[in-house]
């Protein structure tokens, strides 16, 4: 197995570990509802985002498996490329861009938990 895909698949496992740990943290805070959502739409912006745009909650899951999943091809595929920095950098700034969105408009709706219940 060469070094590229080695790396790729402890990139992958890492994410996955972290998707699982990232989860547990979301659904802890958010309390089945009756806790604080900033969490969730920290690790999971695209996920809320499908929520705040009038999804059901089964689509936003689906949501958040495609971000693992999309996660870790396109880390997997820029370490085998050695552009995993750029891919790094550029995923971080799309996720914080829309999770700044859904902070925006969970301010602006007003009655969304972010830091205290």
């Amino acid at each position: 197995m060469s070094s590229d895909m080695a790396g790729a698949i402890r990139i992958s496992g890492f994410l996955l570990l972290a998707h699982f740990a990232a989860a547990f943290v979301a659904i802890t805070a958010a309390g089945a509802g009756h806790g604080i959502y900033l969490p969730s739409i920290l690790l999971f912006p695209y996920s809320v985002l499908a929520l705040a745009a009038g999804q059901e909650f089964v689509i936003a899951l689906v949501v958040a498996i495609f971000q693992l999943f999309l996660y870790s091809v396109i880390f997997s595929v820029a370490a085998s490329k050695e552009k995993l920095r750029a891919a790094v950098y550029g995923i971080a700034a799309c996720h914080l861009l829309v999770a700044t969105v859904v902070v925006g408009i969970a301010i602006r709706h007003g009655d969304i938990p972010l830091l205290v219940p």
